[in-house]
């Protein structure tokens, strides 16, 4: 294992149990619903979808445009060089694996949804 540079940070990659507990408590309340009511369960996710589209699917798309416009914009522009990290410091994921992670995801959430 590599040793950390004298002047780096350690980084506490530990689980806030603050939000990991309450987040998993709410997950297992929604999967033991959709278990044991799987109707209702359905019935009530339709009600909360059902307006949600009505009245903001067209707006939804335009927000989805206009953020896949604003990263292809800053990917484009002088914005698109800035690092983080330190200057000589090389990235860990170049931009072919970035861009196969964010069509993953993408692909993952239409999947889901």
């Amino acid at each position: 294992m590599e040793q950390a540079h004298a002047t780096s940070p350690q980084v506490d990659l530990r689980q806030d149990r603050k939000i990991v507990i309450p987040a998993a408590i709410i997950l297992c309340l929604i999967v033991i619903a959709s278990i044991a009511a799987p109707v209702a369960t359905e019935n009530f996710l339709k009600s909360i979808y059902g307006p949600f589209a009505k009245h903001t699917g067209t707006y939804y798309l335009w927000v989805t445009f206009i953020m896949v416009a604003l990263s292809a914009f800053f990917i484009c522009s002088r914005y698109g060089n800035i690092r983080f990290g330190d200057r000589d410091e090389k990235p860990e994921f170049g931009n072919g694996a970035w861009i196969a992670m964010m069509f993953c995801s993408g692909v993952a959430g239409a999947v889901m949804f």
